[in-house]
């Protein structure tokens, strides 16, 4: 189903939803307050006629074209779980991030982008001008040129900042966890993302078992249910530990993760504890992503610029001159 919010309309929704629910306003006054944004205003009258048919959150977001599979996923953990709010927190914090740095890119790239339009639109001229290239031929070479660029633009940077996953969700992530070493930076990303589902789970109320099984059901990655579905029958068959089983089984392999689940829970802290060490962690992995969006910005700015300068120094040292732009 296609997502009708973009990623700045999203964490919008997110934001508005989230204050809303902490204020303790329920969803159907939100819905008649028409406090969400613009983006969903369209969709607000199908969410209503969805909850009157007694469907989920979840699903009523879905089914109006609002949030994509693995949002529901995330928003069905809180509703099972008791936890919606914070839920709808960790959504308001990862899409106004993610938000924040496509927005810093994109900013990055104004200026080299300015370049490569002004390359790709003067740079035929002088053949135009003397009659070696006609009208519909510039027309058609200037706007395939830009289309190209737009394109680009669009897969190579939109797309993927919009479709990103939060880290248990990410099949990316996951599948490239048999690549990587057990503390590697990936490695971590997942597995904080895990505990802090999990977590939530545990502080509603739930057991472990069925915490795991709410989770083995939202993970559609067949390797992760087949192992969920091992370690629950070592909990519950066996009396296995929970840090024992998500170990032996390969959901949490790195050693920090897993010395913090064996001493915490020998200790008998797992739960005050928890909280504190997810919150530290992502602090850590968020700085590490933030360096390496950093750094990935940069390499496009400069590919760009160097791209866009190449075109224009004919024009600057040679005169006129016709020619392809792309």
């Amino acid at each position: 189903m296609k997502i009708s919010m973009n990623l700045q309309e999203r964490a919008s929704f997110y934001q508005k939803l989230h204050t809303g629910i902490k204020s303790g306003l329920t969803l159907q006054q939100i819905l008649d307050a028409r406090l969400l944004s613009d983006g969903s205003a369209d969709s607000q009258d199908k969410i209503k006629s969805e909850l009157d048919k007694g469907s989920t959150i979840a699903k009523a977001f879905r089914q109006a074209g609002l949030i994509t599979t693995w949002e529901a996923e995330l928003i069905n953990i809180g509703e099972t779980s008791g936890r919606l709010e914070s839920i709808l927190a960790r959504l308001d914090d990862y899409c106004s991030l993610k938000a924040v740095r496509f927005s810093q890119i994109k900013g990055r790239l104004v200026y080299p982008l300015l370049i490569l339009v002004f390359a790709i639109v003067l740079l035929p001229l002088p053949a135009l001008v003397a009659g070696s290239l006609t009208v519909i031929a510039y027309g058609m070479q200037v706007g395939i040129s830009l289309l190209i660029i737009r394109l680009l633009f669009q897969s190579l940077l939109v797309k993927p900042f919009e479709r990103a996953e939060i880290g248990a969700f990410n099949g990316w992530l996951i599948r490239s966890q048999r690549f990587v070493g057990d503390n590697n930076v990936l490695r971590l990303m997942f597995e904080i993302s895990y505990m802090d589902l999990l977590a939530l789970c545990l502080e509603s109320g739930m057991d472990a078992v069925t915490s795991l099984k709410l989770m083995q059901r939202c993970l559609k990655n067949k390797k992760i249910q087949r192992q969920h579905a091992l370690v629950i029958s070592s909990i519950s068959k066996s009396g296995a530990s929970l840090s024992e089983s998500l170990h032996q089984y390969d959901i949490l392999k790195n050693n920090e993760v897993i010395s913090f689940l064996v001493s915490s829970e020998q200790s008998g802290t797992l739960h005050s504890a928890m909280r504190e060490f997810i919150v530290r962690k992502s602090q850590e992995v968020d700085a590490t992503v933030g360096y390496l969006v950093g750094k990935l910005s940069s390499v496009i700015y400069l590919c760009v610029l160097i791209y866009a300068v190449m075109k224009i120094m004919p024009l600057l040292l040679s005169g006129p001159l016709s020619g392809n732009v792309l």
